[in-house]
């Protein structure tokens, strides 16, 4: 079984204020834009996986992203250009010896240099 990376509540509570504002803002709002797409469910507080991700495309924006594609374009993100960053971690299968991996995308002010 695969357990989800935690959020404390303060950091939790720190990401969405910061996130509700760059949204506010209105800077991801293109759905015609697969980075804008992808961008937009990945804003969030909680460590969510590329199936995951797809499947919030899929229900948000009527559209198919694959994984492969969403993973690409979250290497794009940056900081400077979009003013978010993506955060990656792993969490290890205590059975299978197996990794999987869980990303974010967050406003920089909230991360300590995510991956």
């Amino acid at each position: 079984m695969i357990h989800r990376p935690s959020v404390p509540y303060k950091e939790r509570r720190i990401i969405s204020a910061a996130i509700k504002k760059v949204k506010q803002d209105g800077r991801f709002d293109k759905s015609d834009s697969q980075l804008c797409r992808v961008i937009c469910v990945a804003c969030n507080p909680e460590w969510q996986t590329l199936e995951e991700l797809e499947r919030r495309v899929q229900i948000s924006f009527r559209t198919r992203d694959s994984q492969t594609a969403i993973s690409a374009r979250l290497r794009e993100v940056s900081p400077i250009r979009h003013g978010v960053m993506k955060q990656s971690t792993k969490v290890k299968n205590e059975t299978t010896g197996r990794f999987t991996w869980f990303y974010r995308v967050i406003p920089p002010v909230c991360g300590e240099g995510g991956q």
